[in-house]
């Protein structure tokens, strides 16, 4: 799954479509067989594969963690560890398919898959349901680390969830959008070359939707599940993108004075695309990249090609944190009318990434699906803190005392190489 996320507004005020809404939206659409107008030129003859856009300059931005007792975790005492464990399995069932020599991680974390298999080893010795013997084996197999970023010393979380859409294997009215599988070959057309038809004829449809807006939607949190006309529910997953940059319209709307940054959340963006038809095309457009899907045996499945667990299944940016670590979290979720923000310390475990997570500390927690989750996952955009527990195999030679971080020291490092000095030479 891929996606940005969001954040404010109870679920008694979840913004739906209306049928009247829907109707109008269509009405800007010459005909069910074509897309939106569009400046841009007709589509070609025969497919060609586009230049793929080059990738943008690596960030400066660095991990830095620091070692910290589990003692010393506020909240960990009390966290569910038979859920994160549960969730943890899930991850192993990964680790056991690829080979032990195979790379995770990066910098100090980097470690061959067979350290993670050896601790995967163990935890299927654990009874399972037992919390004490939970806690006891993350205790064992992990050091804890707090993580911060030389640029942001806090972690910046938000939600995703998994969306409802209604459609039909066949093009007809009112089902008019396209669900695209990923074309062959690859191709960088934008979003908009994308909606007013470049694809059509030569790229797979899974199925057709009735609401361009939510299938936009579908596409920032990268899967999604689409109710058929006879009841059958087909549920469709990541499958490739079009190598275009993502834009985040939120911020966008808001440097055009289109929405207040404080009121910016996936409801009101999507309000606002409902109650501007002439415009969402455009706006929607702004976000060059687009997302193409194949057919799942139920899901949703994150990029570590597991099933998300609600409420304990990460997104974060990989190249920072490997998947399938755990992270400890302590942040605010939305809560209810009565109680707005909740606090919440859990353990939770890296599954997932997203083209919008970007930053070593970035996360975007999956609420799982339904009107709830999108209610708690639209609104969900808050500070905190991430604590990373560290296979032991590999923590023990940067995290274990002062010895590691003498060598690890800024001091040390700025000190000039001697023994370049004497160019290979001893006195």
């Amino acid at each position: 799954m891929k996606r940005f996320c969001i954040s404010v507004i109870m679920l008694a005020s979840v913004a739906l479509v209306s049928c009247e809404q829907l109707q109008q939206l269509q009405s800007y659409l010459p005909d069910v067989h074509t897309g939106p107008s569009s400046s841009a030129s007709s589509p070609p003859a025969s497919m060609p594969s586009p230049a793929p856009v080059a990738p943008s300059a690596a960030s400066a931005e660095k991990l830095v963690l620091k070692r910290i007792e589990f003692k010393d975790i506020e909240g960990w005492d009390v966290d569910n560890h038979v859920e994160a464990f549960a969730t943890f399995l899930k991850s192993c069932g990964e680790f056991a398919r690829r080979a032990d020599t195979d790379a995770t991680g990066k910098d100090e974390l980097l470690a061959p898959v067979s350290v993670w298999k050896e601790i995967c080893r163990k935890a299927a010795l654990v009874p399972a349901g037992d919390e004490i013997s939970v806690r006891k084996f993350f205790e064992q197999e992990f050091l804890a680390a707090r993580a911060s970023g030389n640029q942001r010393p806090h972690a910046f979380l938000t939600g995703y969830y998994e969306p409802l859409l209604s459609g039909a294997r066949a093009k007809q009215r009112p089902f008019a959008y396209p669900v695209y599988a990923m074309p062959q070959p690859a191709t960088s057309y934008t979003r908009e070359q994308v909606d007013i038809g470049y694809l059509e004829g030569y790229t797979p449809v899974i199925a057709y939707v009735d609401d361009p807006v939510q299938l936009f939607f579908m596409h920032i949190q990268g899967s999604g599940s689409i109710k058929l006309p006879n009841g059958e529910i087909i549920h469709v997953g990541y499958a490739g993108n079009n190598n275009q940059p993502y834009v985040a319209i939120g911020r966008m709307m808001v440097d055009k004075g289109l929405l207040n940054a404080k009121d910016v959340t996936l409801q009101s963006i999507r309000q606002w695309l409902y109650d501007h038809p002439k415009d969402m095309w455009q706006t929607m457009w702004q976000n060059p990249s687009y997302i193409f899907f194949q057919e799942m045996n139920g899901g949703p499945y994150g990029t570590e090609k597991v099933a998300l667990t609600p409420g304990r299944s990460l997104a974060v940016d990989d190249s920072y944190i490997p998947l399938g670590m755990p992270v400890f979290m302590d942040t605010v979720v939305p809560g209810t009318p009565d109680m707005p923000f909740v606090i919440t310390r859990k353990l939770m475990i890296a599954q997932d990434t997203g083209r919008g997570i970007r930053g070593p500390m970035r996360g975007d927690i999956f609420f799982g699906s339904g009107h709830i989750a999108e209610d708690i996952a639209g609104r969900m955009k808050a500070g905190g803190d991430f604590i990373l527990l560290v296979p032991r195999a590999i923590g023990n030679t940067f995290l274990s005392d002062w010895i590691g971080s003498f060598f690890h020291s800024d001091w040390l490092q700025s000190l000039p190489d001697y023994k370049s000095l004497f160019d290979g030479k001893t006195q």
